[in-house]
């Protein structure tokens, strides 16, 4: 397995230290703290570059957050990091280290990864079906128990160290991971990668090894496609042992079932051999978001940014399934471009914001 040295040199780099600030502060530049790093990007940088060349980097220690999940119909419990300077770290070791993680990554492991929302599992499993419904009769459905909180501190700090060979690195890394009591924390920019890179072995072993036909994964829910069902059986107890291995636990309610008679419930959407349809609960949340746009449309005469983000993103799983008569009857071209004005009209003040603060005209 290759591995990689002196990445720690690129610190060196005080533009690099900057463009990791900016990158850390997109779509959070109202908040206070965040202006006030922003306002004086120059002094910040070198503060952060100093404190880690010196080492001197300390996790900030941050109360944990109960919140409401209302795709999961669950409450997450979340530490989001303070701005400055665990935010800019995380994003500094991530920018440093990103294109390593990508390179033993998995084509169609779809979550926290940029590119490949879950558009793309959408587009991947749609796929399959179609082209090859014969060895498509089959789906294994299977889920990981309380993932990010069941990951093993040295198992993936001794994974990071057998892939770089950058002591600061690691022991950056090191530092990051082992702040948290158990688990990764819900919230940390690393966290995401770091739980991907996780199972990065795993993947491989699921097509190379274990023979799965048909595999998509989304950060830990997993689904198997193929035309045996006591071959998906082998791959499920293959599974369980690996990832007992690695301290985590395959949730019970795994499911093993034909595609035609159920579909497959993934991603936000059901997947059959001959069409794709949308969850009813999106479909609901759909028509609120809609009414919601037309309702600020006709009292404010344009619609709110938030609202026209939900819709837009609302729009992209249509597009993905066979509803073009849902588009027409919600939402419409008409009210789909007022959407996108709003969208761009406050990604423009954002960028005239950020010019002002570094004092470009």
């Amino acid at each position: 397995m290759k591995t990689y040295k002196n990445l720690y040199k690129k610190l060196a780099d005080i533009e690099f230290i900057k463009n990791s600030i900016k990158d850390a502060a997109r779509h959070k530049t109202k908040r206070k703290a965040v202006a006030k790093v922003l306002d004086d990007l120059d002094r910040y940088s070198a503060d952060l570059q100093k404190m880690l060349l010196d080492g001197a980097f300390k996790p900030t220690k941050v109360p944990t957050m109960v919140r409401w999940d209302s795709c999961s119909k669950k409450y997450r419990e979340i530490n989001p990091p303070v701005f400055y300077p665990d935010q800019c770290v995380h994003w500094v070791l991530i920018n440093l280290t990103k294109d390593i993680f990508m390179k033993g990554m998995y084509r169609w492991n779809c979550g926290n990864v940029p590119g490949r929302g879950t558009s793309c599992g959408v587009v991947y499993v749609k796929k399959v079906l179609e082209k090859y419904p014969k060895k498509t009769k089959y789906c294994l459905y299977m889920d990981i128990h309380h993932y990010y909180q069941s990951i093993d501190h040295d198992k993936l700090i001794g994974m990071l160290k057998r892939k770089i060979s950058d002591k600061k690195i690691t022991d950056l890394f090191e530092k990051i991971i082992k702040s948290n009591d158990d688990g990764l924390p819900l919230g940390n920019y690393t966290s995401q990668w770091l739980a991907n890179f996780y199972l990065q072995e795993f993947d491989h072993l699921m097509k190379e090894k274990w023979g799965a036909d048909f595999y998509c994964r989304n950060v830990d829910d997993m689904v198997v496609i193929g035309s045996n069902k006591r071959k998906l059986h082998r791959i499920r107890k293959n599974v369980q042992k690996y990832l007992a291995g690695l301290g985590l636990e395959l949730k019970p309610n795994y499911q093993v079932y034909r595609v035609d008679v159920r579909g497959i419930d993934y991603l936000g959407c059901r997947f059959y051999h001959d069409h794709t349809s949308m969850r009813k609960r999106n479909y609901l949340k759909l028509t609120r978001n809609a009414r919601k746009a037309r309702n600020e449309q006709s009292i404010l005469g344009e619609v709110k940014f938030h609202t026209a983000c939900g819709l837009i993103s609302r729009n992209g799983i249509i597009k993905q399934c066979n509803h073009h008569e849902i588009f027409k009857n919600n939402i419409g071209d008409k009210l789909m471009g007022e959407c996108k004005k709003s969208v761009i009209k406050e990604s423009k003040k954002n960028s005239i914001n950020l010019c002002e603060r570094k004092g470009e005209t």
